[in-house]
């Protein structure tokens, strides 16, 4: 079956039975599902001069009683394939047990196609040559992970300085996304404070709990990016008029695993925490009366809303780390009520148009009967003249006969005949 990743029944899904489950460090939290794998055998007796591609479907979990030498073989730092019986026999004899390896990420991606003649699903199930966390990011708690793994990545590549900030470089699918980072010393933090772009740490902040190195991250997710709080969030009968902010802490000591980072508390001291605004929204502020009046909205982690007044224009104050930004109050639709008119007045004018439309109804139906008159009219001179012969009638007894005009001609006799005249 699919394991961990979900992916059900491997065989019937097309995934076949080259697969693998990765040890934690290579699982990274699910991120790795579906990622393709090509693995040879090295350096070992048992190994067959051939490689094979398998498919991450499931997490090899630690065995924290055993060393990562001598059985735990899936704990971190170490990286390691769990494979399929047939896939490891593609590579090695089966007898082997345990081999080194050549690995390398293999490109390709699996999806289908479903739907019918008014919509169309892609459904993809694994990207051979990435994460699949670019496909879709609908939760803000997973766009946290993503971003801190990132900030990570970032850390790793890079030596940064405590008490400098520094820009983090995001992939291009999180374009308006930007996040800027410090590393500070957890006493030097409470006995200072510090200005994180937007977020000022007045002296007396404290960090639960208080490791070596402490990694403060801001995040702003700009207009886009921030709308995902309005699934996260009940901003019923309210809209964002700022990109939410985000103040984040991890554990950055040196003797940490940067793989497994861990989350950190800030939490304010005498002064609370605030939040500049200022910059970041173009609504003009206006006490007035009945005018909008921006409220300071704070994400909780467990999900709930809180709303709460401003500090000064533009600026809110908080007492520990989360996401913030600013909302409205959404305005109502305005209806527009018309006068109710007197009742002498709709009955003076309902008469008036009742007698004024019987009038013309009238006229309508005597120009109609005058046109029908006027037709049948000469519907009876036409038949008349079609029936009818040129010739008078009389009566002879009781029978109407037709008589005419009659006109005699004189005969001529032969012997009187004379030829004209040549």
């Amino acid at each position: 079956m699919g394991g961990a990743c979900g992916f059900g029944n491997l065989i019937t899904n097309g995934y076949g039975t080259d697969t693998a489950a990765l040890s934690s460090t290579l699982f990274n939290n699910g991120f790795a599902c579906g990622t393709c794998y090509q693995i040879r055998c090295t350096r070992a007796k048992q190994c067959y001069n051939t490689f094979t591609t398998v498919t991450a479907t499931n997490l090899c979990p630690p065995n924290w009683s055993k060393d990562s030498n001598a059985g735990g073989w899936c704990n971190p730092p170490r990286v390691h394939f769990d494979m399929s019986k047939p896939a490891f026999m593609k590579i090695a004899d089966w007898k082997a047990g345990i081999v080194p390896v050549y690995y390398r990420r293999n490109g390709g991606v699996r999806f289908s196609f479903q739907g019918n003649g008014y919509w169309l699903l892609v459904y993809v199930m694994n990207i051979g040559g990435g994460e699949t966390e670019a496909q879709d990011i609908k939760s803000s708690r997973l766009l946290d992970l993503l971003i801190r793994d990132y900030t990570f990545k970032s850390l790793n590549s890079h030596f940064y300085h405590t008490g400098l900030i520094h820009k983090v470089n995001l992939p291009a699918n999180f374009s308006g996304i930007r996040v800027n980072t410090v590393r500070f010393r957890c006493g030097s933090l409470k006995r200072y404070g510090a200005q994180v772009k937007e977020f000022h740490l007045d002296i007396g902040v404290s960090v639960h709990p208080c490791v070596e190195r402490v990694m403060v991250v801001s995040q702003n997710l700009g207009h886009n990016w921030s709308s995902i709080y309005y699934a996260n969030y009940d901003l019923s009968g309210y809209q964002l008029v700022s990109p939410v902010l985000g103040l984040l802490a991890y554990n950055a000591g040196t003797d940490v695993n940067f793989s497994n980072p861990f989350e950190l508390g800030i939490h304010a001291g005498e002064k609370p925490i605030t939040i500049d605004f200022r910059n970041l929204t173009k609504m003009n502020y206006n006490n007035g009366s009945g005018s909008l009046m921006p409220l300071c909205a704070s994400f909780e982690g467990d999900g709930k809303l809180s709303l709460a007044k401003q500090a000064s224009p533009y600026v809110c104050v908080a007492r520990r780390n989360g996401h913030f930004g600013l909302v409205v109050e959404k305005p109502f639709p305005v209806v527009q009520l018309r006068k109710r008119e007197s009742p002498w007045k709709v009955a003076v004018g309902s008469s008036i148009g009742a007698s004024l439309g019987a009038f013309l109804l009238g006229l309508l139906l005597v120009a109609m009967f005058v046109r029908v008159k006027k037709r049948s009219r000469m519907e009876e001179l036409e038949r008349r003249a079609y029936e009818e012969e040129a010739l008078q009638v009389s009566m002879v007894g009781h029978v109407r006969a037709p008589t005419a005009s009659v006109t005699r001609t004189m005969p001529t006799l032969e012997h009187e005949y004379k030829p004209p005249p040549h």
